[in-house]
C-alpha cells in the first residue's frame, strides 16, 4: 500500500512527465526540513512557527496525495495557531511517521 497518490498531481499536469518528476524532486528536497522545523519549533514552544510551517506544507501534502496526512496537517496548524499543544505531540508524530513512510515509498518507486 503506497502512502501518497500522485492521481491528482498528473491531472495537473496534463500529461507532462517532466513537471511530474520536477515537482516530486521540489517535495523530496523541501518537506523533510519542513517537517523537521515544525518539530524543533513545538519544542522550543514556537506555536506561531509551528502554525506557519503547517500551512506552508498543505498544499505540498495536499498534491502528493497523502491522504492520511490532510486531516493531521490542518489539524496541527489550527492548534498550534490557537495555542492548543496538548494534541500536537501526538498529531508531529503521525506527521514525521508518515513523512517518512511517504519517503520510503517514493524512493523506492524511484528506483524501480
Amino acid at each position: 500500500m503506497s502512502h501518497y497518490d500522485l492521481t491528482k498531481l498528473r491531472a495537473m499536469a496534463q500529461g507532462n512527465e517532466a513537471f511530474v518528476q520536477r515537482m516530486i524532486g521540489v517535495f523530496l528536497e523541501h518537506t523533510p526540513e519542513q517537517v523537521r522545523q515544525i518539530t524543533e519549533y513545538f519544542h522550543n514552544h514556537n506555536l506561531p512557527k509551528v502554525s506557519a510551517l503547517a500551512h506552508k506544507i498543505k498544499p505540498s501534502i495536499d498534491l502528493m496525495g497523502i491522504e492520511e496526512l490532510k486531516t493531521v496537517i490542518r489539524e496541527i496548524e489550527l492548534k498550534a495557531k490557537e495555542n492548543q499543544e496538548d494534541d500536537l505531540p501526538s498529531l508531529i508524530d503521525r506527521l514525521n511517521t508518515i513523512i517518512n513512510l511517504v519517503f520510503k515509498d517514493i524512493s523506492k518507486e524511484l528506483a524501480a
